[in-house]
């Protein structure tokens, strides 16, 4: 069960300047605190244009977006196998571990943990 939003493709190949500087800063301070208002003004647009932009050229919302960034990212850590679930938890921009476990189940469908031992499992069937 490989999991959809994992591989998530966006409904609009060709974002606005605006909307990639926003993906392309998003993508590269996934572990820094992002907030929208950052985010608006990293753009120059106003919260409720950059809302509606984003939401237009992703489909997501702009929080949406953030927290799916930072789950595929945690996902490739817990893959490779040598990180701690909280290590994993704080360089992806969450600041509480429960958090970071409640929101992964919320879009990969199990715990980090859980995802960890189906991965391990997968490998040891190839």
């Amino acid at each position: 069960m490989l999991l959809s939003y994992l591989n998530l493709k966006y409904p609009s190949l060709k974002f606005s300047p605006q909307i990639s500087r926003a993906i392309d800063y998003i993508r590269t301070h996934l572990s820094e605190p992002l907030t929208i208002s950052l985010l608006c003004k990293h753009c120059c647009m106003s919260r409720a244009n950059f809302f509606r932009a984003f939401k237009r050229a992703t489909g997501l919302s702009p929080v949406t977006f953030i927290n799916l960034e930072r789950i595929k990212r945690a996902a490739e850590l817990i893959m490779q196998g040598y990180h701690t679930l909280a290590d994993v938890c704080y360089q992806v921009g969450f600041s509480s571990v429960s958090y970071f476990i409640r929101t992964f189940k919320k879009y990969v469908g199990m715990t980090p943990q859980q995802y960890r031992a189906f991965v391990a499992a997968e490998l040891w069937r190839l």
